[in-house]
């Protein structure tokens, strides 16, 4: 089937999506150091080091924490465990961070610099050996981002990091699809638009049980105008 796309009416008819609050990840003030800094921001508190700076609670007293680095007393002392310790997730990313000098593993995915004295200069930058073998080489607040996740979860889990850019949440296809179709934008069911170029990977790269692969092979049988072997970007 024809599928014809007029640029102009899709470009307002996303822009009138957007302004309804339709689209997720809408642009919000600059409120944290990932969006620009607050206007009339605290001043930073000099952060407490040397023998003097006893942890309380989980930075310490059970010896959760290293009392070091991030962990140090007034900083993320009290903060949980991502896994528990004894786990091997938990104790590979303990043995990388002692490597560059934090044996609670926190730079492994976040970065930041551990020798900082505020706030805002710890939550910058990396330690350099961590970003030579491919981790962060700057600070990252959300290491699931998969913007950056390749230098995070993607090191371990390559194949999830790689299956992201495929996934529906992230080519939002179907919202693109209809939600121009509501605007009279689009003419046509097939999902070809997408926000970015992406093609369906070759079956041996397919993540799955044999029984979900087969269940997504019948579906895009059954619905070959959605289940599309290519997404092209939004123009």
């Amino acid at each position: 089937m024809a599928h014809l796309l007029r640029a102009a009416p899709l470009r307002a008819a996303l822009t009138a999506a957007a302004a309804a609050g339709l689209f997720l990840g809408a642009a919000r003030p600059a409120d944290s150091a990932t969006h620009g800094p607050r206007t009339g921001a605290r001043a930073q508190p000099v952060l407490q080091r040397g023998p003097g700076a006893t942890p309380t609670g989980a930075g310490g007293d059970d010896g959760t924490w290293s009392a070091r680095g991030c962990t140090r007393a007034g900083c993320h002392d009290h903060i949980e465990p991502i896994r528990p310790r004894a786990s091997e997730m938990f104790q590979e990313i303990s043995e990388e961070g002692a490597a560059v000098g934090d044996p609670d593993g926190c730079v492994v995915c976040h970065g930041g610099d551990l020798a900082a004295d505020t706030p805002t200069a710890a939550h910058r930058g990396a330690p350099k050996g961590l970003a030579e073998r491919g981790g962060p080489d700057a600070f990252f607040a959300d290491p699931a981002s998969p913007w950056i996740n390749a230098r995070t979860c993607g090191r371990c889990h390559e194949e999830l990091a790689r299956a992201q850019w495929r996934s529906l949440m992230m080519t939002e296809a179907g919202k693109i699809q209809g939600t121009t179709w509501a605007f009279g934008s689009l003419e046509g069911r097939v999902h070809r638009w997408g926000n970015h170029d992406v093609a369906n990977p070759e079956d041996a790269a397919r993540l799955g049980t044999a029984d979900y692969q087969a269940y997504m092979a019948r579906k895009a049988a059954a619905h070959p105008d959605i289940f599309v072997p290519a997404h092209r970007a939004l123009p």
